[in-house]
């Protein structure tokens, strides 16, 4: 199978199990929405009803943020204008290459994330695998199973 053939092939996959789309969008959304949370409350309480909190609504305002991320907690230092699009993958391994830390939240939040899909994962691939429908128990059970076994996998994974 060649690899146009193998990607249509995959999408055609997708696109028979919408449900399986939707829950991924879901639970990312859950998985963010804690910390985004957190960040709007801290942005109000700066803000407060501010000639400022306007400016910001309307745009950028590299004054406001530079006060902010030096007057923030470790969860608001990390709004960094590095956070947008790209610049965050590689803002986090140039963390990491150069031995700097992230605050423990965020790094919670991170190894949860990453035990939660390790756990989805063997549903997602053995509903994909299966083509065709299965019902909560068969995948939760799939997730169950392969979790175990993406587990022993990640250390070499994160080689």
């Amino acid at each position: 199978m060649g690899a146009t053939a193998a990607l249509a092939a995959g999408i055609g996959l997708v696109n028979r199990a919408p449900v399986i789309l939707a829950c991924v969008f879901i639970v990312t959304f859950l998985a963010a929405l804690p910390f985004s949370m957190l960040m709007r409350e801290a942005f109000a309480s700066h803000l407060g009803n501010s000639l400022v909190a306007g400016q910001v609504a309307r745009g950028v305002n590299v004054q406001w943020w530079t006060e902010f991320t030096r007057q923030a907690g470790p969860l608001g230092q990390t709004f960094q204008t590095t956070i947008i699009g790209f610049a965050a993958a590689l803002d986090n391994l140039s963390t990491l290459a150069d031995g700097g830390t992230r605050p423990a939240p965020v790094l919670w939040l991170g190894a949860f994330y990453l035990l939660l899909w390790l756990f989805l994962s063997g549903g997602i691939l053995d509903r994909y695998a299966r083509a065709r429908p299965t019902r909560s128990y068969e995948f939760f059970t799939a997730c169950g199973v392969y979790f175990t076994r993406f587990l022993r996998l990640a250390p070499f994974l994160a080689i």
